[in-house]
């Protein structure tokens, strides 16, 4: 399985939302990092051929994808039940193995309810419920852990290591990731990637302006360029619960 973006860009009126992107997904687990407003959702939306861009996304083995998109399931404005089924029908997906991870969060009251009127936490375990259970060639998933409570963010995190198949998540939340089994990780800032860094330990990294350590690679923080090295450097990438505490804490260097 390989996807290959090429020269992407997405441009929302004279704002560039994903600046010429030049990045490759293989098999394995992919984790990309990224602020909020970073241009994650765009990229997502891309992929699944959601919306306009310039550029190539090239599928080379990739015949289905699966999705926690909330935005794909609102194409069916209905009850949650009837979505679940007709999914799992397009699919060919046993509808009670989707109902049985959702009881496992204990969200079963969503399952009467339209699904424009469930919560964010809700809309993200239903679509994770879905697209655990599509036997798809690459899953993607957009901010998993997002409006989720602790107890039910462990569940996400055990299900993902248990599963052996593609993935690439995209979060903000940095405090969660060194509990992911992963091969790959990246960083999206300011609509541009950054990596991907492969077999690294999380522990492992730092942000440093000065060159030191193992370099990675580099990012941009605003203004300033910052090196991505392993095994030393000044900040810790672990010493921040999101990506946002980095991107703001100039002080921290």
């Amino acid at each position: 399985m390989k996807i290959e973006l090429r020269n992407l860009e997405v441009k929302y009126k004279k704002k560039i939302i994903l600046n010429d992107i030049n990045h490759t997904l293989d098999d394995g687990k992919h984790i990309l990092i990224g602020p909020n407003g970073s241009g994650k959702t765009t990229l997502v939306k891309c992929i699944l051929g959601m919306i306009d861009y310039n550029g190539k996304i090239m599928t080379n083995g990739v015949k289905s994808i699966s999705t926690n998109l909330i935005d794909v399931y609102k194409l069916i404005n209905s009850d949650v039940r009837d979505i679940i089924n007709i999914y799992s029908d397009i699919f060919s997906v046993e509808r009670e193995n989707i109902y049985s991870m959702i009881k496992k969060f204990r969200v079963e009251r969503i399952l009467n309810n339209r699904i424009n009127s469930i919560s964010t936490g809700e809309s993200k375990i239903l679509g994770f419920s879905i697209a655990m259970n599509i036997n798809a060639d690459l899953m993607i998933l957009d901010e998993p852990f997002e409006g989720i409570d602790i107890s039910r963010k462990s569940i996400i995190i055990k299900y993902l290591n248990g599963k052996k198949s593609n993935y690439l998540l995209i979060t903000h939340e940095l405090d969660l990731i060194d509990q992911l089994n992963f091969d790959g990780l990246s960083f999206i800032i300011n609509g541009r990637i950054f990596g991907e860094f492969r077999n690294v330990n999380l522990k492992d990294i730092y942000f440093s302006k000065k060159n030191t350590g193992k370099i990675l690679g580099y990012v941009n923080l605003g203004k300033d360029e910052y090196f991505i090295t392993e095994g030393n450097g000044e900040i810790p990438l672990t010493s921040f619960r999101t990506i946002e505490e980095l991107w703001g804490d100039n002080d921290a260097f």
